[in-house]
């Protein structure tokens, strides 16, 4: 009985252990020759865009909480690792995503993103531990921070992924973590770094390939540990595509609210961000019931991948048309291009959960 009670409390705690999950690929291997970085989480909080609050600031779009990307394609995201910390850290809260949001709102770039948060540990006015991934159109940065230790390496090519683990010098040695679990945050990134290499050997990983690689998964072990990032605890994804020509406009989010294996990735450019139709709570609840009805099946998941391709290829088209737009002074034609294809192409994503949604009703009348 003992035994069977603590492999219960093992398999629930290593789930939640992995119910987030983050990666980056630099510029040089992306397809779209462009900074991708992408999170998923099991924040429930939707979807949003912060208008700047002032001189000095930027407009930013945040996805659960954790992830947030601005106007200048500044990107950070956020795991947090308050629980691994050790002894020395006694009483230690979480507010990384706290400290994120305040961040991105007033870095013009990647470097003053990181000083940002060397001077919030400096100052002792972070009281958890965390990693961040750090990016703009050009340069990325891994951060992993305690509250009385920083530590910061740049990614200088091919990608990086982090799935609750430290990797620095400065705050591996404060590691408090069983090695059976290690051992599966490891087998998760390495699993994803696999995926990763399989996409970049052709040519380049995409946000098509981003969003299709982290809906495919493998059980590993006795306690039937999900290694894709979106098992069944996960409730939102983003991934998020720094232009750099237009950052202000061109800069991208894929947007994936409730169950991400249930979700469409709603394309958004920063551009129509203001008044775009966000994922919403009933945006969530589709993709809850979703989950509920279709599971894994197969015929579900064929189309969700079709309708995001359809999805993706639109929006690439449209961008391109409204990048040369931008080149010619055409701003408001192009943002108002960008602004009706984001609002129909909302409609069509909710159309098409409720669709399946009737459709996998009517097979249990």
């Amino acid at each position: 009985m003992t035994k069977r009670i603590l492999a219960t409390l093992l398999f629930f705690c290593a789930a939640a252990l992995y119910a987030d999950t983050m990666w980056l690929v630099t510029p040089d291997f992306s397809y779209s020759r462009r900074m991708l970085t992408q999170h998923c989480g099991d924040a429930e909080a939707a979807a949003e865009y912060r208008r700047a609050t002032g001189s000095g600031t930027f407009g930013a779009i945040g996805v659960g909480g954790r992830a947030f990307m601005n106007s200048r394609g500044v990107c950070v995201v956020v795991q947090d690792m308050t629980p691994h910390l050790d002894a020395e850290n006694p009483g230690a809260s979480f507010d990384g995503a706290e400290l994120a949001s305040r961040i991105v709102l007033k870095s013009p770039d990647a470097p003053a993103a990181v000083r940002e948060i060397r001077r919030a540990v400096n100052k002792r006015n972070f009281r958890g531990g965390a990693v961040f991934l750090v990016s703009d159109p050009r340069r990325a940065f891994a951060v992993e921070c305690s509250p009385n230790r920083f530590d910061a390496g740049e990614i200088r090519g091919g990608f990086c992924v982090y799935s609750h683990t430290w990797r620095l010098p400065a705050l591996f040695s404060v590691l408090h973590l069983d090695l059976e679990r290690l051992w599966l945050c490891k087998a998760r990134e390495t699993y994803l770094a696999r995926k990763l290499a399989e996409c970049m050997e052709s040519q380049g990983v995409s946000t098509g390939e981003s969003a299709y690689l982290a809906r495919q998964d493998e059980v590993f072990g006795v306690h039937k540990i999900h290694l894709g990032p979106y098992g069944d605890a996960a409730r939102c994804s983003a991934i998020f595509e720094a232009d750099d020509e237009f950052p202000e406009v061109m800069s991208a989010v894929y947007v994936a609210l409730g169950s991400p294996r249930h979700s469409p990735h709603l394309p958004v450019a920063f551009g129509a961000a203001a008044k775009a139709e966000l994922p919403d709570a009933a945006w969530r609840d589709r993709a809850e019931t979703l989950r509920r009805l279709a599971g894994d099946d197969p015929e579900f998941r064929v189309a969700l991948r079709d309708l995001e391709r359809k999805l993706f290829e639109e929006f690439r088209e449209t961008r391109k048309t409204a990048r040369h737009r931008l080149r010619r002074d055409g701003r408001r034609e192009a943002l108002r291009m960008l602004s009706e294809l984001q609002r129909k192409q909302a409609a069509e994503c909710r159309n098409f959960m409720d669709g399946q949604i009737r459709k996998y009703r009517s097979k249990v009348k």
